[in-house]
């Protein structure tokens, strides 16, 4: 498997896996989206409903906790559906389990650890560890994904390093601003 997130082969955008690939933050939203209509299921009076989305996200957790947790790396990852492997790369998509308290406390710490160590920057957190050319890689750093660090590792007592991730990230948006009124 690839040690990136979306391409076998950075100089080929043809080689682009979006299809073949189980990504941790599309699952983790969908986990989120079946707690939503359990939750209203039960406020709409339909139990049946509400329990079988209570039991859709109680195995998505289950899988999510599995199937892309790297226990020897200590992070999240994406599944790579025609090998049945992990694809190893660090990603800021790691984070979305702990945003959407699908992460248990040592998976969130071992976590937060290995994102301090590979993805943040004096800009914020990366993307990616790979600057491929394309807009989803370093050394980028999107404002969402900012977001979900933060809050995410909020979540789990990790105040220091969200803190920092968010100060870091501000004071990009601020520097860009000040030189190019944007």
């Amino acid at each position: 498997s690839s040690d990136l997130r979306w391409l076998d082969d950075p100089a080929q955008l043809s080689s682009i896996r979006t299809t073949a690939i189980v990504p941790v933050d599309l699952n983790s939203l969908l986990f989120q989206l079946e707690q939503t209509l359990a939750r209203a299921s039960t406020a709409s009076g339909a139990r049946d409903d509400a329990r079988h989305y209570q039991q859709l996200a109680a195995s998505r957790r289950a899988a999510i906790n599995t199937q892309l947790w790297d226990a020897r790396q200590g992070y999240y990852v994406d599944r790579d559906l025609d090998s049945g492997q992990q694809r190893p790369a660090l990603t800021a998509a790691a984070l979305f389990p702990l945003w959407l308290k699908i992460a248990d406390a040592g998976q969130a710490q071992r976590t937060a650890d290995a994102v301090e160590a590979g993805l943040l920057r004096s800009g914020g957190l990366l993307t990616t560890q790979h600057d491929t050319g394309q807009q989803w890689d370093a050394p980028n750093g999107w404002a969402p994904l900012q977001w979900v660090a933060v809050d995410g590792l909020q979540q789990y007592g990790q105040q220091a390093l969200a803190r920092t991730l968010g100060v870091r990230f501000l004071r990009t948006v601020q520097s860009v601003y000040d030189r190019d009124g944007k």
